[in-house]
């Protein structure tokens, strides 16, 4: 007989001796959550046995919704080719193409729609953050480690459509020119964040999971901020007064509790809400919005008339007052965007900006209490030689 032709009777053989091998989670796997949006990765690491090669797993409890498309099985180091699997009342049947040795255990790795994840940051005479998991399968995945990813911010509330549509090709974006102005939702898979702590995922409920609590707030400080770069936020009618936006920022360091990059969050002072917080890298600070403070407020001056110079261009000279009614000097950020239809550099400032970049001035100085501050800037305008008369 030829050898050949003995080759399938063999690896028949083979896989009819090694034997099925039967798996509950719940009772032996170390889970490893990797928590999306609207969905969670799930790597389960099965602990070795006593069975030396297998080609059968019986897993006893699959998680429902579970997306078999996704399943993988592992190894020690390298994926194992499955020949088919099938559900067998509540428990998933896996048959595998080759044996797989079972002396180092081995993974199973797969995807389950509808979870979900979101941070409270609370800062009151203590600063605290709290995860929250939200598990929709009636799974419990005991001391579980727990990462989470994107989006790097949180989604802006949609813009306001207004009335119509333009209808030039409903198979076009500019069918709907709004249509590239909603938020991006879409996950940004370099926005991950690892802890290192273990937690008890409950079943069909959301977990709360403490990530760190500080007892003493160390290095908080005060920024009040005026953004006036988008159109219509700071009136340009002189000695119209606007308060600005308190923001309370909490550098992330070890000494206050955190020390690695924090996702985003909704923000909590005293238990009333404070604005939300973007991904915080380290360094950098936590922002706590406290909303408008009618302490510190800003008003435009009358604009002088613009100095002309050779060649037609001119010099525009602008100025802001800012009144500190507080007892101590208020730390003001101020962000314009100069509203003209002329290019513009930036000729000289009262304070230095810390950016001048973009057709954006970017300012932050300190107001003294009760004294009103005055913000001066002039710009040197490129009038293009159209716009000059003969």
């Amino acid at each position: 007989m030829n050898p050949r032709t003995l080759l399938p009777f063999l690896f028949a053989f083979l896989l009819a001796a090694a034997p099925a091998v039967s798996l509950r989670a719940q009772e032996t796997a170390r889970a490893f959550l990797t928590i999306g949006p609207d969905d969670a990765w799930i790597q389960e690491e099965f602990p070795s046995s006593s069975t030396g090669e297998v080609t059968t797993i019986r897993w006893q409890d699959p998680p429902p919704g579970l997306d078999l498309s996704s399943l993988q099985v592992w190894g020690s180091k390298n994926p194992a080719a499955m020949r088919s699997w099938c559900m067998e009342g509540d428990a998933l049947r896996i048959d595998l193409a080759e044996p797989l040795s079972h002396r180092m255990g081995h993974t199973l790795l797969y995807r389950v729609p509808g979870w979900s994840w979101r941070v409270r940051y609370d800062l009151d005479a203590r600063l605290s953050a709290t995860l929250f998991v939200s598990n929709p399968t009636p799974r419990a995945f005991p001391s579980a480690r727990i990462a989470v990813h994107g989006p790097a911010a949180l989604p802006s509330p949609a813009p306001t459509r207004p009335i119509g549509i333009v209808d030039v090709k409903r198979d076009t974006p500019l069918s709907d020119p709004w249509r590239t102005l909603l938020p991006d939702s879409s996950p940004d898979p370099a926005a991950a964040f690892s802890f290192t702590a273990r937690a008890d995922i409950d079943p069909a409920a959301e977990t709360e999971i403490p990530l760190f609590t500080a007892p003493v707030v160390n290095g908080a400080e005060s920024l009040y901020v005026l953004d006036a770069s988008a159109p219509g936020s700071f009136p340009s009618t002189p000695g119209r007064e606007v308060p600005l936006r308190r923001h309370v920022l909490v550098p992330n360091t070890e000494r206050n509790g955190a020390g690695r990059p924090l996702p985003p969050g909704l923000a909590f002072i005293g238990g009333r809400p404070a604005g939300r917080i973007d991904a915080t890298p380290h360094p950098g600070n936590m922002d706590f919005d406290l909303g408008d403070d009618p302490a510190v407020r800003a008003s435009r001056r009358p604009d002088p008339p613009d100095q002309p110079l050779d060649g037609g261009h001119r010099l525009a000279t602008r100025a802001v007052d800012f009144r500190n009614d507080t007892d101590l000097p208020a730390r003001v950020r101020f962000l314009e965007r100069p509203l003209t239809p002329y290019d513009w550099t930036l000729d000289a400032s009262s304070v230095p900006p810390s950016d001048a970049a973009d057709g954006l001035l970017d300012f932050t100085f300190e107001v003294p209490p009760r004294p009103t501050h005055t913000l001066t800037y002039t710009l040197h305008l490129d009038i293009p030689d159209q716009f000059l008369l003969p």
